[in-house]
This record gives structure tokens, C-alpha cells and sequence, in this order.
């Protein structure tokens, strides 16, 4: 799965031996997986400790056959032994420090519950922030007090929002108390409850207008202002395959453009 990973140096193969014992389990907590046995499940997978340190995962019994079971892993064949030794050099690795003055932000999502608990463990693996929370937009919205104790917070949808009226104008009342939002698609996207209403559209919170979504294949971002902190430690970001976005998507008036796609959206 990601064959660069530290644990991975030097492992040319695994071969289980002919008990190849493992869990039928899936990743916990934010944990990362490193490689998978041959049939799909996980063999190697790391995480953050919910208070520091790291926690990893080797899905499959550590005794060799050296132990006198030929049915285990041999140690002759496979690195199975450099697979573990690389496991405890990268566990007793010092994780990054959150920053004490580090913002708490919240995820503010339309979508399928399950997604933005893959966005909330990739930001909180930053080390950037004291916290990060997600809010289900879908069932209901947040009140205000609630959304004051985050810096920031990060909405989007691919489903339409609860009431979308209600978000919208409780994001601009959420701003105007000095706090930042992030817009993502499809939030723009002029479907019924599926972009932001209320005052957010009628009092001038918007980057971007509103607009149907597209999308193109292996789009790229390109800098229109490098220097910019939202670049910061970007040398490139890549959309995949389907790289969506919004059009047409023109500035407002108050909006300055940091970067845009390869195509020129």
C-alpha cells in the first residue's frame, strides 16, 4: 500500500508460512495502513496514540519457524524479523508536538458519515491543531455557541445540507463574531439545500459564485500567489482522476485568487 513507508525498508517479502495467522479486522482510530496481506486484509498499520506516542499494528503471529512450527513464517525466506525490527525503530520515533496555542476546527459536513472521518485523521496527523471535531450538516445545524469554541471550521456537501438557510446564515453570523470559514464543493452547487443560503449568499460571504460542478482528470494546482500561507510546504497538490470542481466559478469582488487548476478553472 504505500511501499516508501520506513516500516517497509529493506522488506523485499512476507510470506506468512503455511498458517499465515492474522485478524479479519479493519483500522481503528485513525490508523494508516502500510501493506496488506496478498487476500486484502491489513497486515501493517500505524496510528497516533490518543494521547502521544504511536501505536502499530503487525497482523500476523510474531513467532518464526525458527521456534520449531515449520507452519509458521520462515525466518530464512521472508523479513519477517526486519518487518518488526522496522516496526519498533519507527514506534520509538517522537511524534510532532501540538503547539499549545495550536486551534481547535471543526469539520461541518454534508455527506456520508463515514468521509469526513478520513478528512478529520489526515488533518489531525498535521499536528496543527488542538482539536478536530466534525458536525453532521445533514441532520441538523450547530448554534452559534456551539461553533464559537473552534477557530475555524471547514464545510462542504455531496448531499444537501439540513437547512441550508440556517447553516448559511449562521456561518456568516459565526464570521462576523471573527472566526474563518473554509468552503469546499459541492457547497456552490445550485441544487435545493445542497449549496449555502440565507444571509451567507445575501450578504456578501462568498469567494466564488455559484455554479454547476465538473470535473477533469489529473488536474493541477498552479500558484497564482506562491507566497501565500495557505501554499505554505505546498510544492504540489494533484486532483486524481476526477479532480471536481465548480463553474463557472468567478471572484468576488472582495476575493483574492491564491491558486487554480491546470486547465485554468
Amino acid at each position: 500500500t504505500q511501499p516508501a513507508h520506513p516500516i517497509l525498508a529493506g522488506v523485499a517479502g512476507f510470506m506468512g508460512g503455511n498458517l499465515s495467522l492474522y485478524f479479519e479486522g479493519a483500522p481503528q482510530g485513525c490508523a494508516d495502513v502500510v501493506a496488506h496481506w496478498d487476500n486484502g486484509w491489513p497486515l501493517v498499520a500505524t496510528r497516533l496514540g490518543p494521547n502521544g506516542g504511536r501505536v502499530l499494528a503487525l497482523n500476523f503471529y510474531p513467532v518464526s519457524s525458527g521456534s520449531g512450527n515449520a507452519q509458521l513464517w520462515d525466518p530464512t525466506t521472508t523479513d519477517g524479523a526486519l518487518l518488526m525490527a522496522n516496526a519498533l525503530r519507527y514506534a520509538a520515533q517522537p511524534v510532532p508536538v501540538v503547539r499549545v496555542d495550536a486551534p481547535a476546527v471543526a469539520l461541518v459536513a454534508a455527506d456520508d458519515p463515514a468521509l469526513p472521518g478520513d478528512l478529520r485523521c489526515r488533518l489531525q496527523d498535521t499536528a496543527l491543531f488542538s482539536r478536530v471535531d466534525t458536525i453532521d450538516a445533514m441532520s441538523g445545524t450547530p448554534t452559534l455557541d456551539a461553533l464559537l469554541q473552534y477557530g475555524a471550521v471547514l464545510t462542504w456537501s455531496d448531499a444537501a445540507y439540513g437547512d441550508s438557510a440556517a447553516l448559511g446564515s449562521l456561518l456568516a453570523d459565526y464570521v462576523d463574531r471573527d472566526r474563518g470559514v473554509v468552503q469546499s464543493i459541492f457547497r456552490s452547487y445550485p441544487e435545493p439545500g445542497a449549496h449555502l443560503e440565507g444571509r451567507w449568499a445575501s450578504g456578501g460571504y462568498r469567494s466564488f459564485s455559484d455554479g454547476p460542478s465538473t470535473s477533469g482528470s489529473g488536474l493541477m494546482l498552479v500558484p497564482q500567489d506562491a507566497g501565500h500561507p495557505i501554499l505554505s510546504g505546498i510544492p504540489d497538490f494533484a486532483g486524481n482522476d476526477d479532480s471536481y470542481y465548480s463553474i463557472p466559478a468567478s471572484l468576488d469582488a472582495a476575493t483574492t485568487l491564491v491558486a487554480s487548476w491546470s486547465d485554468g478553472a
